[in-house]
């Protein structure tokens, strides 16, 4: 990146470099359209070099950014619920990036929970059909809530297990995301609002 100051040929040379240099120390995030899709991703790290003069009234610093590999659409996606058994999150078909932000929510009615694909994610709680656990698949953490909209960490923590094959990634492929939704105490007859189901919450990402 280029920043020229030749309407300030009185400031001072450090000045000068500190104009330069603070706009991109304070970068965080990088943004790209690609085939009209808007896309961004966090920057991990800068590297910013030492001011070079390009003139009698302007310098240039270079930056070196280090990004996260994935690259996320603007949109967050809702799946609609899904019954135990198999299931594909059809959302994220075609997708090429891990989802790096996504959260998974169980409703009840049950008493143990195993969700597997790559690697996978247990917990044991009895749930009625009105009562929620969310898993924050990336941190590893979940909660306890009787709120269908409390996607973000509140109430009681859930103890998580994860399998020898290691902790969940929700890895997708051609088709979508793919996943087993096992466990006990499951009800998948009566109306939507009595059975049990999942649902995943997130973004789509690329590398």
């Amino acid at each position: 990146p280029q920043r020229a100051f030749g309407d300030l040929p009185t400031l001072p040379v450090e000045e000068r470099t500190q104009q330069l240099q603070a706009p991109l120390a304070r970068a965080s995030l990088v943004t790209v359209v690609v085939d009209g899709k808007s896309l961004w991703t966090s920057v991990t790290d800068v590297n910013i070099s030492d001011p070079s003069r390009m003139g009698p009234s302007a310098w240039r610093v270079e930056a070196t950014l280090t990004l996260q590999p994935f690259w996320r659409e603007a949109a967050t996606l809702t799946s609609p619920v899904m019954s135990p058994g198999s299931v594909v999150f059809a959302q994220w078909a075609g997708s090429t990036g891990d989802v790096q932000d996504g959260v998974l929510r169980v409703r009840g009615p049950l008493t143990r929970c195993s969700i597997t694909g790559r690697g996978g994610v247990s917990f044991e709680r009895a749930l009625t059909a009105a009562q929620y656990v969310y898993v924050d698949v990336a941190s590893f953490r979940a909660w306890y809530s009787t709120s269908a909209t409390a996607w973000t960490p509140t109430g009681t923590a859930v103890l998580l297990d994860y399998p020898a094959a290691g902790p969940l990634v929700l890895e997708p492929s051609a088709a979508g995301i793919a996943l087993s939704f096992t466990g006990d105490g499951f009800v998948t007859t009566g109306t939507a609002a009595e059975t049990t189901g999942v649902t995943l919450r997130g973004g789509r990402y690329w590398l």
